[in-house]
């Protein structure tokens, strides 16, 4: 049945009659603890659906999505942060998600806006590790906007504030470790400090992936994307790396297979579509290499 707002109090109506938000506020973070993201994600949009500017449903919402591959129901979750970071603009957190959330989403100068906002808040200064955070972000927007130079510096500051910004850490590495800065020895020694202290995050391989896809070493990074897939394979980026690099390899049908796989994994429809039109161009230049009578395997 339709969810249904009842004014004199807070209910939404289910097939077994009104059942309260607070109930299943309640359901949501029990699904939480038994690890059915999903599912927990799903309950807070029911709640939200009802009281749009319930705080604690955002905040639960906004950190499932960010977590999740694919980062579900993100646009609607933004349609939710913005008028609620408006109505209470001193909950930093809140508006650091919003920014967060247009970074996703691919709005890198509403993100850049949000976080350079925060930068300059006084009370963003009393909390280091939220000032860590925010900097690392606001390093991201740039460093997605040409302006690597700036970013490295911020993500630099980031580190200092805060050395258990293992995030900002990566991102540092991977700024480094790219062509326009050259410093891929430096990128490698920041990794390799991660890697002993014993972090084994796929964004960690990612870096390593695309720092040595930046600076040539094809072989290498396919490695690297390969070790991103085995540790989180339900996310299409890192199957779009993988077959990114397969491609440039010439390893077209093997490219295909991470293509369809991105495919499938992917939530938007134009990120399906990049990934089938890729993913026909693989099998075409597969089969062209054949027709050829090229011995490279595929």
């Amino acid at each position: 049945m339709p969810v249904l707002r009842q004014l004199s109090g807070r209910v939404l109506r289910g097939g077994s009659g009104p059942v309260s938000i607070s109930s299943v506020m309640d359901r949501a973070v029990k699904l939480e603890e038994m690890n059915r993201p999903g599912a927990a994600l799903a309950k807070y949009m029911t709640v939200l659906n009802v009281d749009p500017l319930n705080v604690r449903a955002i905040k639960k919402a906004t950190a499932i999505c960010f977590k999740l591959p694919g980062n579900p129901r993100l646009s609607h979750i933004m349609e939710r942060l913005s008028p609620a970071s408006r109505l209470f603009p001193n909950d930093l957190r809140l508006v650091s998600d919003l920014g967060y959330a247009y970074y996703l989403s691919g709005r890198y100068e509403l993100a850049r806006k949000v976080f350079q906002s925060l930068s300059d808040n006084a009370l963003t200064k009393e909390d280091p590790e939220f000032r860590s955070l925010v900097l690392s972000n606001l390093a991201y927007c740039l460093y997605s906007t040409g302006f690597s130079g700036k970013a490295a510096e911020l993500v630099r500051e980031a580190v200092e504030i805060d050395p258990e910004n293992v995030q900002a850490r990566v991102k540092l590495a991977e700024i480094l470790g790219s062509k326009s800065f050259g410093k891929a020895a430096e990128a490698a020694e920041i990794l390799e400090e991660l890697e002993a202290e014993g972090h084994k995050s796929p964004w960690l391989y990612s870096a390593r992936g695309q720092i040595a896809l930046d600076n040539g070493d094809v072989e290498a990074a396919a490695e690297h994307f390969r070790s991103c897939v085995k540790l989180d394979p339900a996310e299409p980026r890192y199957h779009q790396d993988l077959a990114n690099t397969l491609t440039l390899m010439d390893r077209n049908f093997r490219a295909a297979r991470r293509y369809w796989s991105a495919f499938w994994l992917s939530k938007g429809s134009s990120a399906k579509i990049d990934n089938m039109t890729d993913l026909v161009v693989s099998v075409i230049s597969g089969l062209r290499i054949i027709i050829k009578g090229e011995t490279r395997t595929q």
